[in-house]
């Protein structure tokens, strides 16, 4: 994996497979890119959000979705063509982040044991992920939807935090969805160069593929009349 995050990027008329636990993978063509950043320095205190706050020694915040002042969630996708591929640095270092995809399922758990409060492990904190130079392991693929991710927190310190920050870095993809079942064949075969990136981790995901794009997940060991009847819609 490359050390900087800016190597995993993609450019235009790249193709881009989406996997969906427990679904398949939905093709697309990257049109157009529009790099962005966002510096979200707001905390949530058992529902109510304050600007600039601080996390008190080895206090947990919950899951919850990042939102701006009015409610609106800053990493939602709204428009059905736009894929955010995103990374974010942590500070201060200490501060842990753990990752929730779909905002009520937790990442980077192993099988025995799950994600749970103040975990010694599936966080990534900002020693991994400097602030100002975002880890690739924080990657991020988001489609359209709401409450897609959520983020919990934990403060380890025997003092407080002050002015957490999470720096948000990447790019938003606009795509179409690609239905040419011989493209598809070739993609899946390794024929045809595109790239392949999961949604959340290996726990299943409900997200409707047809509703959204007309076309439903394909298997990655699909025959041709299995993508033929998937891209029908």
């Amino acid at each position: 994996m490359p050390h900087d995050y800016r190597q995993r990027l993609l450019m235009e008329n790249f193709n881009l497979g989406l996997i969906f636990p427990s679904k398949g993978v939905v093709f697309f063509r990257i049109k157009l890119i529009d790099e962005f950043t966002y510096l979200y320095d707001r905390v949530l205190t058992e529902g109510s959000v304050s600007t600039a706050g601080q996390i008190s020694a080895n206090e947990y915040l919950s899951a919850f979705v990042l939102e701006n002042s009015s409610g609106d969630g800053i990493i939602e996708v709204e428009d059905d063509n736009h894929i955010y591929h995103l990374f974010y640095g942590i500070a201060p270092s200490a501060l842990r982040t753990y990752l929730y995809v779909p905002s009520q399922t937790a990442r980077r758990a192993p099988d025995v044991e799950t994600i749970v409060t103040r975990s010694k492990w599936g966080y990534i904190d900002g020693f991994e992920s400097p602030f100002s130079t975002p880890s690739p392991r924080t990657e991020l693929f988001l489609p359209e939807g709401a409450n897609i991710v959520a983020f919990a927190i934990w403060n380890p310190l025997t003092i407080p935090i002050v002015d957490p920050l999470l720096w948000f870095v990447g790019a938003n993809y606009e795509v179409e969805p690609i239905k040419n079942v011989a493209m598809i064949e070739g993609m899946l075969k390794g024929m045809i160069p595109m790239r392949l990136a999961t949604v959340g981790g290996i726990e299943p995901m409900d997200y409707d593929t047809k509703k959204r794009w007309k076309v439903d997940a394909i298997p990655l060991n699909a025959t041709r009349q299995v993508i033929e009847a998937a891209v029908k819609g």
